[in-house]
C-alpha cells in the first residue's frame, strides 16, 4: 500500500546528485539506496504551466521505501510504501 502526502523536506545529494539524506521533521534520516529515479514532465501544453518533477524511490537504512521528489527548487517527501 502505499501512503501519499507533499511534505516539505530538505535533501542532501551525493556526487551524483541523488538523495543521501533527507529530513523527517527535525531529524536527519540516510538514504541506504535509491531503488528507482523518473521524471514527470506534462501539462507543458497547459497556459496554467508546466509540471516538472524529478522523483526518487528511496530505501533508508531501517529499510523503510519512501518517494522523494523535487521541482522548482524545492523537496518534497511525497509517499510511503508498505
Amino acid at each position: 500500500m502505499t501512503h501519499r502526502f507533499k511534505i516539505p523536506t530538505r535533501v542532501r545529494l551525493d556526487q551524483q546528485k541523488r538523495p543521501q539524506a533527507f529530513t523527517m521533521g527535525e531529524a536527519w534520516v540516510h538514504v541506504a539506496e535509491v531503488i528507482d529515479r523518473w521524471i514527470l514532465d506534462t501539462l507543458w501544453w497547459s497556459k496554467d504551466g508546466r509540471v516538472c518533477r524529478h522523483y526518487f524511490t528511496i530505501m533508508t537504512s531501517w529499510y523503510g521505501i519512501y518517494e522523494l521528489y523535487w521541482q522548482e527548487g524545492a523537496w518534497y517527501l511525497s509517499g510511503r510504501l508498505d
